[in-house]
């Protein structure tokens, strides 16, 4: 998770949380997740992904076989979670009808999305959207949008450079790579990230 994924997370997400959610989320970068420990109360937390341990370790709680099969109930969640995650869907308006599927009605489905960041595979990198699109997406998956906003809150950063894998480090990129990221305009000065915030309807 970036610096300004979370920032937005702060600002939009965690006042919206119900007492004692059940969230699932969905593609963690880690297990317990960073989103858990920043929302700052209790909640039942799961994780759903491809593989059965996050990125940086701890198991996943449900496994997905295929893009567009949740392995959980209906209207199991309170809150659905995907941060960093809608931009790797080969086909997110068959997924996001999914997502909302496992959330309860009058819960909460939370996107959030990198607008500024370069091609990386993970292992596939398909889509940037901003909040006219995934409002769109969500109006289709049958949700209400109450947040969408583009947005940076992050102080501007002068020497980053792109290293792969969403991360970013102050080492200089030398060489090929180095020239072909600069026409690619990156470093960006601040990274924007899209955050979509819908209302399954009762």
């Amino acid at each position: 998770m970036h610096l300004n994924c979370a920032l937005l997370f702060q600002k939009y997400a965690t006042e919206r949380f119900p007492e004692n959610a059940e969230v699932l989320e969905l593609g963690p970068v880690s297990v317990p997740s960073p989103f858990q420990a920043a929302l700052g109360r209790p909640a039942a937390w799961s994780t759903a992904d491809f593989i059965s341990e996050a990125y940086d370790g701890g198991r996943i709680d449900y496994v997905m076989t295929d893009d567009n099969t949740i392995p959980c109930a209906d209207a199991q969640f309170d809150v659905v979670l995907n941060a960093n995650v809608i931009e790797h869907v080969r086909k997110p308006w068959r997924w996001l009808p999914e997502v909302a599927r496992v959330c309860r009605p009058g819960g909460l489905v939370i996107t959030i999305t990198p607008v500024s960041w370069p091609y990386h595979e993970a292992p596939i990198d398909c889509w940037r959207m901003y909040p006219d699109g995934l409002r769109s997406l969500y109006e289709d998956a049958g949700l209400e949008t109450v947040v969408a906003t583009a947005e940076s809150l992050e102080p501007p950063r002068s020497r980053h450079t792109y290293q792969g894998a969403g991360r970013l480090t102050v080492r200089p990129v030398r060489g090929a790579r180095g020239r072909a990221q600069q026409l690619l305009g990156w470093p960006v000065p601040v990274a924007v990230d899209t955050i979509v915030i819908g209302v399954k309807p009762a």
